[in-house]
């Protein structure tokens, strides 16, 4: 593999030299991530902010409303859209990644993510509800990769994302 190689946006060379660092040393294998999520009380600000450092010396300053009919203003993005955004990034990536290091070279590739959020749940105890609905992610592709691999590819990056482990997900692979 050539010291630049750049697959599916992801430079190869990083990987392949984190991988080699990481099996001398697992330790490095490990990344801590930690985030202080503040709730203003000010009326006419966003209600929830977070900033977010990054590896470069930039971060980013998150921010965060209720919907209306919790409370909020609804002039950010609602915490369980972050949640979702999350959960759909988190995997793309490892799916995206896992490609990369198989050679397999996707044109296009995004992700639907839905699920149903029960506000009755949140306002009132009510045995038996179920706050979050079953969530369906629809993975599209455009590959020359074979629909077995690429559903094999799907299994694994399920497998491996972090973030499903404590979740229930089903995903479908849709090829474009």
């Amino acid at each position: 593999m050539s010291e630049d190689e750049f697959v599916n946006n992801i430079y190869m060379s990083r990987i392949e030299e984190f991988l080699k660092k990481a099996e001398a040393k697992p330790s490095m294998g490990r990344k801590e991530l930690s985030l202080k999520v503040e709730w203003s009380q000010r009326k006419g600000y966003p209600q929830i902010k977070c900033y977010v450092p990054m590896e470069k010396p930039v971060g980013l300053m998150l921010e965060s409303e209720l919907p209306i009919d919790l409370g909020g203003e609804a002039t950010r993005p609602a915490p369980f859209q972050y949640f979702l955004f999350g959960l759909a990034a988190s995997y793309l990536s490892i799916f995206m990644i896992l490609a990369s290091r198989k050679g397999i070279k996707l044109g296009k590739a995004s992700l639907k993510i839905k699920s149903d959020i029960d506000y009755l749940s949140i306002l009132k105890v009510d045995e038996g509800r179920e706050s979050l609905g079953e969530m369906e992610m629809e993975l599209n592709v455009e590959s020359e990769a074979s629909d077995e691999d690429l559903l094999k590819l799907l299994e694994e990056a399920k497998n491996r994302c972090p973030v499903f482990s404590p979740i229930k997900v089903k995903v479908m692979l849709k090829t474009i």
